[in-house]
């Protein structure tokens, strides 16, 4: 049963990757895959029943209890998005979509909760390394599939259905092998260097600029924190220098060149690709509906009929998948309350994964400093918090469960897997690995 919990897991990322979509474009065609959605909506409630059963039957009520002491601006949300089918412009389409957020969630929960630690990343370790290595076969072998024109520009989008969710993956992916290779007693650092190096090359051929800031954010972060452990330095002297550094480098930018210049330089336009326009209408629409929004999932990633409904409110002449800020989408669908809930939520598991770093120097904890800290950038310019069988939505509840599952450090965490001060075992081990210091 325990190799079916894993078989769940890399089907969940898959599934939200666009992993099956992709193959069925490679074997029959996208016309014929699109016809495969129901099928795939099916696979996703099939894997809701699954998760919610094992939680049920392995833990009783327990789980929900630790989620109440431990996760209430989550719960806080998610009871704000089933309800806001009660005012939302289109209550059907919020019913459905809300439903598919807490399934997701649960299914996040179940991976985080019932699997072991070390099953979690070595799961994660090979879907990774499958999207990353994958996306290079395709986008070289089937470039129907694996290219995208991005503004008359081919541009890698892999496995995937968008350039975007590529470039986060390859962020995600280097910053796990690139922890996972100064891991004390790693076998093989070799092949996970290898995977670093196919991990950048995959990001630059994606062409997203939001996740390559976001992986300059996570990896000095995470070579913050490494060195403080590995020198025995105070973490503060290093995170000021470089954090400091760096604003004072963009401040240096921002004067002399202006902020429509300043993005220019990464080769984007003025207005960040039309985002700010975009920002500009949600902010007209969350003045009017301050404290509970529009209803979750009803103007952002609209269906094709229902474009005219989202142009309509935000003012535009084109449709945009989302809000292209995470906190602001949040708003507009489900208001301020909200809104400041995923605040404190982001804010916890920051804060959490730096508090299990400081204490027990697990590569673990370092990843998901680091992880936290690249999706927060990258929700500064798109939108995945709360967003429905999205794997890095997945991810982002999944594995600081599994981190303080691991360690008896965390008060209240579930099931704790006994001291780790003694252990020098690498990032995959059985107690998820010890920097040594």
């Amino acid at each position: 049963m325990a190799f079916l919990d894993q078989i769940a897991m890399a089907l969940a990322l898959a599934l939200g990757s666009g992993v099956l979509h992709a193959l069925g474009a490679i074997a029959l065609s996208e016309a014929a895959v699109e016809s495969l959605q129901t099928a795939f909506t099916a696979l996703w409630v099939a894997l809701y029943i699954w998760a919610g059963g094992k939680l049920m039957l392995g833990h009783g009520l327990d789980w929900m209890r630790w989620l109440v002491a431990q996760r209430l601006a989550l719960l806080v949300v998610l009871v704000i998005a089933a309800c806001s089918v009660l005012w939302s412009v289109q209550p059907v389409l919020t019913a459905q979509r809300s439903i598919h957020l807490v399934g997701t969630t649960l299914l996040a929960v179940y991976i985080g909760y019932h699997l072991p630690t070390k099953a979690v990343i070595d799961v994660l370790g090979i879907v990774l390394a499958g999207l990353v290595v994958g996306g290079v076969v395709v986008a070289l072998v089937f470039p129907e599939v694996g290219l995208h024109d991005y503004e008359g520009k081919l541009v890698w989008r892999g496995l995937q259905q968008e350039k975007n969710t590529f470039g986060l993956t390859s962020t995600t992916a280097f910053l796990f092998f690139f922890v996972r290779s100064v891991s004390v007693n790693r076998a093989r650092p070799w092949l996970d260097w290898a995977l670093c190096a196919v991990s950048l090359v995959t990001l630059i051929m994606s062409d997203s600029a939001t996740s390559m800031g976001a992986l300059l954010a996570g990896l000095t972060i995470a070579l913050c924190f490494l060195i403080a452990a590995g020198g025995r330095i105070t973490t503060l002297v290093p995170l000021l220098s470089v954090g400091g550094g760096l604003c004072v480098a963009l401040l240096v930018l921002l004067l002399t060149t202006g902020t429509g210049e300043l993005f220019e330089l990464f080769g984007r336009s003025s207005d960040i690709t039309g985002r700010t326009v975009i920002w500009n209408g949600v902010l007209n629409l969350i003045d009017k509906h301050v404290l509970f929004g529009l209803g979750y999932g009803s103007i952002w990633f609209p269906r094709p009929q229902e474009g005219w409904l989202q142009m309509s409110l935000l003012g535009t002449h084109w449709v945009a998948f989302h809000a292209h800020n995470a906190l602001l989408q949040v708003a507009s669908e489900l208001g301020l309350i909200a809104a400041i809930a995923a605040v404190v939520l982001l804010a916890q598991t920051f804060y959490e994964a730096i508090r299990m770093f400081l204490r027990t120097h697990q590569p673990f904890a370092l990843f998901l400093i680091a992880f936290n800290a690249a999706f927060i950038v990258v929700n500064v310019f798109e939108a995945l918090l709360f967003s429905d069988r999205s794997p890095a939505w997945l991810l982002f509840i999944a594995l600081p469960i599994a981190l303080l599952k691991s360690s008896p450090v965390a008060s209240g965490s579930p099931d704790p897997a006994g001291p780790r001060w003694h252990h020098t075992k690498p990032l995959g081990s059985d107690d998820a690995g010890v920097v040594q210091t």
